[in-house]
């Protein structure tokens, strides 16, 4: 893929599609110029949270990542409120997993063995990642992931929360092959909301919502002049 292509993530784009208008112009602008803010405001609580899922004893690996966090020297302006927010996520995760009923899952859970290849929808490329990887043994292994949404001020809508899992299960689909990947185990976990969202067996109709926002986003786009 050639930089050519008007560059969005999977996160953003669910962002987008909840906007209010002078919101989504704002988006476009901050994408086009750049001037978006980084993703990896909460890096230690997702990572942390991929070692818990992973471990036979998610309470101590949970409680060694508590204090790994703590003491963290963090980065930024302002640090001190990075690692706070960060182990603040990590609890709520912790607790929604627990809740959503993610650790009776039948499965195995592992560090992502390899990363996401952005997606092109028209002339949009939109990148994407999880955080854990899902596997089920049977008659034939199934791939399933996780993503570790973290976003305070802007929590996913069912509708937006669909979308984001489809486009999941799409880029998974793209790194094995379609039959085996479990839809069901296609899931957003929303932290500080405390739901889940699964991928279905009609992502395809949640594609074509995702392409037709970002036909639109990709419309305002060519609006924005950079000086």
């Amino acid at each position: 893929m050639t930089d050519n292509y008007k560059k969005l993530s999977a996160n953003k784009l669910a962002e987008y599609i909840d906007a209010r208008p002078q919101r989504r112009a704002t988006i476009v602008r901050q994408q086009k110029c750049g001037t978006a803010h980084p993703t990896k405001y909460y890096a230690l609580a997702q990572s942390a949270m991929s070692k818990v899922m992973a471990a036979s004893d998610r309470n101590l690996i949970f409680d060694l990542e508590k204090t790994r966090i703590s003491t963290h020297p963090g980065w930024g302006n302002n640090p001190e409120d990075l690692i706070s927010n960060n182990f603040k996520a990590l609890q709520r995760l912790m607790e929604c997993a627990e809740r959503q009923g993610l650790f009776e899952l039948a499965a195995d859970f592992r560090k992502p063995a390899h990363p996401l290849n952005p997606l092109r929808y028209g002339d949009v490329q939109l990148s994407n990642r999880f955080d854990s990887e899902i596997v089920t043994s049977g008659r034939r292994q199934k791939y399933g992931g996780v993503k570790y949404y973290i976003n305070k001020n802007h929590p996913l809508s069912d509708f937006s929360g669909a979308v984001l899992a489809a486009l999941l299960q799409d880029a998974m689909i793209e790194l094995v092959d379609k039959k085996s990947v479990s839809a069901e185990n296609v899931i957003i976990l929303d932290a500080f909301q405390g739901k889940v969202f699964r991928a279905s067996s009609n992502y395809k109709n949640y594609i074509r919502e995702a392409e037709a926002a970002m036909r639109e986003f990709s419309m305002h786009w060519d609006t924005i002049e950079i000086i």
